[in-house]
């Protein structure tokens, strides 16, 4: 599993009681080992868990205008994208 921000790691890392490796050289700067089926089962956790009815708004609460706005250029992108494509 691969993330920009160690942060993002933390929980799954707890769950399998181990450690994001730090990777600075590579893309994705942190990376954490997990089987297919630890990930999988994370993810129907993580999904199960979900109790916001706005991603955006949740961003902001949670993770800070600093994480919202770097999540708003890569929806920006997207959506400038989306509009070329037509």
């Amino acid at each position: 599993v691969r993330r920009r921000y160690r942060e993002d790691l933390d929980t799954l890392a707890r769950k399998l009681a181990t450690q994001p490796q730090s990777t600075p050289e590579a893309d994705y700067p942190w990376r954490l080992s997990a089987s297919k089926r630890e990930w999988v089962d994370y993810l129907a956790e993580t999904a199960a868990a979900t109790d916001y009815d706005n991603f955006n708004d949740a961003v902001a609460e949670r993770q800070g205008w600093d994480r919202h706005g770097t999540y708003l250029e890569a929806w920006s992108c997207m959506a400038k994208n989306r509009k070329n494509e037509g």
